[in-house]
Formats: structure tokens, sequence, C-alpha cells
């Protein structure tokens, strides 16, 4: 019986990390949907873009860091906040409302995941 119950105890304790790991590339995933849905331009060294095509961009950028980037928190951090060539941040530009720059939208956005769903 105690190698039954220490058995379940390793197998749950190995699957943690994945589990972890894709609750993660859920919150990277909705973030990328809510840019690319969210009917705001996407502002990147200076030129105006799509919420479509702000989407792509990161998600292209996601591509590119690989294993680099594996939390929500970093995908804001290393993809989502400035360009890697001019390092200029990025800026959301949502109508009626005062342009702001993309690390502050993602991480209301982010704050919006983890907030108890009613």
């Amino acid at each position: 019986m105690r190698r039954i119950v220490a058995a379940a105890v390793l197998a749950v304790a190995s699957t943690s990390p994945a589990l972890a790991a894709r609750a993660e590339q859920g919150r990277i995933d909705a973030l990328l949907a809510a840019v690319e849905s969210s009917g705001c331009k996407f502002e990147r060294n200076g030129t105006q873009y799509s919420a479509a095509e702000g989407a792509s961009h990161l998600r292209m950028k996601l591509e590119v860091a690989g294993d680099r980037v594996q939390t929500a928190a970093q995908f804001i951090e290393r993809i989502g906040t400035a360009s890697s060539r001019s390092g200029k941040p990025y800026q959301v530009l949502c109508p009626g409302q005062p342009a702001q720059t993309s690390q502050q939208w993602l991480e209301l956005r982010l704050k919006d995941l983890a907030a108890p769903k009613r």
C-alpha cells in the first residue's frame, strides 16, 4: 500500500511542472488572443498596425525566443514591451482611450486573467 501511495505522489509531483507550463502557455495564448481581438492599433517603431498584425508580430517574436520565454510575465517583459531593434516601447491605441504602453495594456489583461471568475 505504501508503494502505491508513494508512486501516486511521485506521479503527481512529476506532472506538476508540465501542468504549470501548460497553464503559462495558456496565459500567453490568451494574451495574444486579447491583442488580436482588441480592435486596437498596435504601434511599433512609429508605425501603426492592426490588432491582428500586432499579434502576428508578437507570435513571431515568441517563436524566435523559444525556451527563453516560459511564463506570461516573461512574455510581457521580453516580447511584448519594446522593439528588439530600436528599443522603443510598443504602444496600444484603442478607440476612445488614451494611448498606453503595451506593457501596461498586457499587464492589465494578465491581471484580468488571474481574477476569479464570477
